[in-house]
């Protein structure tokens, strides 16, 4: 999944790796990465955790499409945070704004790969914040841009193997020990707990 680009606007992004805790980003402080690549399945996933400025559980709440001028669609999803791994936030809602989506009648899909986010899709954000411009923001005073997203499978979408979260070809059956704790590893901090997933909850409330 690539990151989002535009002609006109121009995103300055300030990576704020846990400066505040660990000085310069850097992955070095990991004395078991094999141990951690082997849970996460990927060194790619190593990176884009260490390079994000928030990363979180959540479920997406709405997904609207826009157009901010003629020929270019973005979309902007609002997550309700039910984990937070990295990062601070002011509040358990967090908006993301990403390139692709539909509006009008419009559908764009980014080349790049898209997010295709849709309402009550949970699992694992990796998020960029956007400090600087502001200009796409809708539902909030400021966003985040996506970098990449570990798909929590509900029931009645998974194939065989009845895996529960999938991310770029890897699928993971243990969110614990496959994910919480490799991230934690990571971040080098303890999640903080918002609420509950969907396989926390009641099973009832699964159902749609």
């Amino acid at each position: 999944m690539g990151r989002m680009k535009s002609s006109v606007f121009v995103i300055t992004i300030n990576l704020l790796i846990s400066i505040n805790l660990w000085g310069a980003a850097d992955t070095t402080h990991l004395h078991t990465t094999q141990d951690t690549i082997a849970l996460l399945k990927s060194s790619v996933a190593i990176n884009f955790i260490a390079k994000a400025d928030l990363v979180i559980e959540g479920r997406v709440i709405s997904a609207t499409g826009f157009m901010p001028d003629k020929g270019r669609v973005f979309t902007s999803a609002i997550v309700q945070i039910t984990k937070m791994f990295k990062g601070t936030v002011k509040d358990s809602l967090v908006e993301l704004v990403y390139y692709g989506g539909s509006c009008d009648g419009i559908i764009l899909i980014d080349a790049r790969g898209g997010f295709g986010l849709s309402k009550d899709m949970e699992g694992i954000f990796a998020l960029l914040d956007n400090k600087t411009d502001n200009k796409l923001a809708k539902g909030l005073q400021s966003y985040f841009e996506p970098i990449e997203y570990i798909k929590y499978l509900p029931e009645n979408i998974r194939g065989p193997g009845n895996h529960t979260a999938y991310w770029a070809g890897n699928t993971y059956d243990d969110l614990e020990k496959e994910v919480f704790q490799p991230i934690e590893a990571i971040t080098r901090q303890k999640r903080k707990v918002f609420g509950q997933n969907m396989f926390e909850r009641p099973r009832q409330s699964q159902r749609h």
